[in-house]
């Protein structure tokens, strides 16, 4: 009982100093310090990184080199918070990029120009029926599951042909059991599943599957050509548009003679 208390206890602390904090000041992101940057980078034994701490936040900053130029980048992420922020910096130290990411699915991208004004907005959100924010939702209904907490799953969304075409745009979802094994978090799926951002429909990998043996299956042959399901009801819809185009069809014959 004792030992149930305590790690108990454990979880409570560990999750009070992961308690999301948005409010993530951006215009203090603008510029790049980069004295600062310099005095402090090697100390955590990567030669052209700096790593710190704040507001419960992890800041990561190194510099790289592009076309020549030395360019320095700040990312910014929460633990077990699923959305973080990279910022780019041009060798003066001013903001040229700042990009917001949902686990490894862009969100938004934000491009200045060299005196640090918006010159272009990309919002990946309009491209697609469902936010994460409804994603969520759908997932807490369902399963039970935050998908803004990494221990509970985790959560892309997709524009490809990973479900053998049957989905065009999608989230995968990972529910995961997560353990608290010496101070260390591991996690392990346990469920995998996919959510239509057309419809919000939820997708096991059984019912892709067996969807895509439906639509692949040979089901009728005409005319020496083969059809699948799907197939033959658009052929067969096609046919019967056709027909009543004909039947509504009349000569000039017909016309005049009623």
């Amino acid at each position: 009982m004792r030992t149930t208390i305590l790690i108990i206890l454990l979880l409570i602390a560990i999750g009070c100093k992961s308690q999301i904090n948005n409010n993530l000041n951006h215009m203090e992101m603008k510029n790049f310090d980069i004295e600062k940057f310099e005095k402090n980078k090697g100390k955590q034994g990567y030669a052209n990184e700096y790593c710190y701490s704040l507001d419960n936040r992890k800041i990561r900053e190194y510099s790289y080199y592009k076309e020549n130029k030395v360019k320095y980048k700040r990312e910014i992420s929460q633990l077990f918070y699923p959305v973080h922020y990279a910022y780019v910096y041009d060798e003066k130290g001013n903001i040229l990029t700042e990009i917001k990411e949902f686990n490894s699915s862009i969100i938004l991208i934000i491009q200045y120009n060299n005196l640090g004004k918006l010159v272009k907005e990309e919002d990946y959100n309009r491209f697609f029926n469902h936010s994460f924010e409804q994603i969520r939702e759908i997932v807490l209904k369902e399963r039970g599951v935050d998908i803004y907490d990494q221990r509970q799953a985790m959560a892309n969304r997709v524009e490809g042909d990973e479900t053998a075409g049957i989905l065009k745009k999608y989230y995968q979802i990972h529910i995961l059991k997560s353990e608290l094994l010496e101070g260390e978090w591991y996690s392990q799926p346990v469920e995998s599943f996919f959510i239509d951002d057309e419809t919000g429909k939820l997708w096991t990998e059984e019912m892709i599957n067996e969807k895509y043996k439906q639509s692949s299956t040979p089901y009728r042959t005409y005319n020496d050509k083969t059809y699948t399901e799907e197939e033959w009801k658009a052929f067969e819809q096609e046919q019967w548009e056709k027909y009543q185009a004909n039947k509504n069809h009349k000569s000039f014959w017909d016309k005049l003679f009623g």
